[in-house]
């Protein structure tokens, strides 16, 4: 980060997803609380109809449920957020092959690019791992456009235990995590569609020494904020962690 603002919005956000603020700035991962049932489809709303929220502690980084992931190792979420570009939709998982996992994040539709947001509003995508068996969150990735360049991105790695993040601003890019941001696959010739946010380790970038591909357990998020405050923000799941098969 480069300006106490910037860091301030992104702390927002951060905030918001360490402590559960989920949905559309309500509800969220916790341990007690089933989700709540999702309209079949939602629409797109304006900035000036989302809600905002101070992100309330309503979770303790610790999830008491784990669900392995089918045969497919693709988990499908419900349409629960207002702001398409926010919602989840399905998250799909591969350990690599030679222990180099892969997670895509599938939204209901890509971001805005950068180029034409209001300032003060931040748009971050990520995962929360826990590697350690004890259902407590030990990894928290992340990718946000708190950057001076054009279509620059800021992405990290923080180890929670430590308090310790890796990060890079601007490129070039692969470490501490290799990324697909959405929009710009709309400018190569890649056929795939463009709502997909992919994070992987390099072969030649060191994980997380304690990152096991076949027990690691792991959930997706999506937030957004404006001038600091979280306006709208999705997990999948929405109440516990995610496993291999």
């Amino acid at each position: 980060m480069k300006d106490g603002r910037g860091r301030a919005i992104a702390v927002a956000l951060l905030l918001a997803v360490l402590t559960g603020c989920g949905g559309s700035a309500t509800g969220g991962p916790q341990a007690s609380t089933p989700p709540a049932t999702p309209s079949p489809t939602v629409p797109s709303v304006p900035a000036a109809e989302e809600s905002t929220t101070s992100a309330p502690p309503l979770w303790s980084r610790v999830l008491e449920r784990v669900r392995p992931l089918p045969r497919n190792s693709e988990l499908h979420d419900p349409r629960d957020v207002p702001v398409d570009w926010v919602d989840v939709t399905r998250v799909r998982y591969s350990d690599g092959g030679g222990g180099q996992p892969s997670w895509t994040i599938k939204l209901a539709a890509s971001p805005p690019p950068s180029a034409g947001l209001a300032p003060g509003r931040l748009i971050a995508y990520g995962l929360v791992l826990e590697t350690t068996g004890d259902n407590a969150a030990d990894y928290l990735i992340g990718i946000d456009n708190d950057v001076t360049m054009p279509r620059g991105f800021h992405v990290w790695v923080t180890d929670l235990a430590r308090g310790e993040t890796d990060e890079q601003i601007g490129p070039p890019y692969g470490i501490p995590i290799e990324f697909r941001y959405p929009f710009r696959w709309k400018d190569s010739d890649d056929p795939r569609p463009p709502h997909f946010m992919v994070f992987w380790f390099l072969p030649s970038v060191q994980s997380p020494a304690d990152l096991d591909p076949e027990t690691v357990r792991f959930y997706a998020w999506a937030g957004t904020a404006r001038n600091g405050e979280v306006v709208a923000l999705d997990y999948a799941p929405d109440t516990e962690w995610m496993t291999s098969p």
